[in-house]
């Protein structure tokens, strides 16, 4: 069990925003194979909106967060780092 939520002050909204924070964590879950074992949950609280809409706006922002981790080609990315090709997509007129 994951608890997604913003930082939040004593006053705070706890709606969750689409950040480097957030779009790192989704990284690690992806690239760790861990999306299968992680139930994502999210803070839908925000005094000054409607609750169905702060829930919708954060789990909006969890997926945005998650597609660009689902879309990384993972298991290239990981074949270029074992044979220690680090430039896998430079441009061959570069070299």
């Amino acid at each position: 069990m994951l608890h997604v939520s913003r930082g939040v002050r004593w006053d705070s909204d706890h709606v969750v925003t689409f950040s480097d924070e957030l779009q790192t964590l989704a990284q690690e879950i992806v690239r760790g194979g861990f999306l299968g074992r992680v139930h994502i949950g999210l803070d839908y609280f925000d005094a000054s909106i409607n609750r169905v809409a702060a829930w919708v706006i954060g789990a909006r922002n969890t997926l945005r967060a998650l597609l660009p981790a689902l879309l990384e080609p993972i298991d290239r990315l990981r074949a270029m780092e074992v044979s220690g090709d680090y430039t896998g997509g430079w441009p061959s007129w570069r070299s």
